[in-house]
């Protein structure tokens, strides 16, 4: 589950996102640049950099923390993460899809990064949308690869 603002963040329930939706803003296979870590002990938090863009993560060892996406030293976003294991960046549609659980079953939520805002754009809200992000965001053949425009 995903909690807490972005920088600039509206609204506070992000809106519902049909399949339809789904597939004019996710058009391509957005890599995954973070996945959750269960070792303890060792460090508190994740850092990733990927296309001029910094992703730290704090819930490592622990299922709660914060994600904070920085573009440069501009911090973009800080949000409070719970039971979300899996970060996808497309650097090229500037598009962060954050995966999480909860007890009644499984979420992406989408934030747009553009013009050095975080803002959100919604979430899946069924399983049917849920599904459509997942086939999104598979890039098993090669073909929906995000490349440079």
């Amino acid at each position: 589950m995903v909690l807490g603002a972005c920088a600039s963040l509206q609204a506070s329930e992000p809106a519902p996102l049909t399949t339809k939706k789904l597939a004019s803003l996710v058009t391509c296979a957005a890599p995954l640049v973070s996945h959750w870590v269960q070792e303890e002990g060792f460090s508190k938090e994740v850092r990733t950099i990927y296309a001029g863009f910094e992703f730290v993560r704090t819930d490592v060892g622990d299922s709660e923390g914060r994600l904070r996406v920085s573009e440069g030293t501009k911090l973009l976003c800080d949000l409070e993460i719970s039971l979300s294991p899996d970060v996808h960046f497309s650097a090229r549609e500037r598009l962060m899809i954050v995966l999480s659980y909860s007890g009644s079953g499984r979420t992406g939520t989408l934030y747009s990064l553009k013009n050095e805002k975080c803002n959100l754009v919604g979430s899946t809200t069924d399983d049917a949308s849920y599904a459509e992000l997942m086939r999104l965001l598979s890039e098993s053949d090669g073909s929906r690869r995000c490349r440079s425009k």
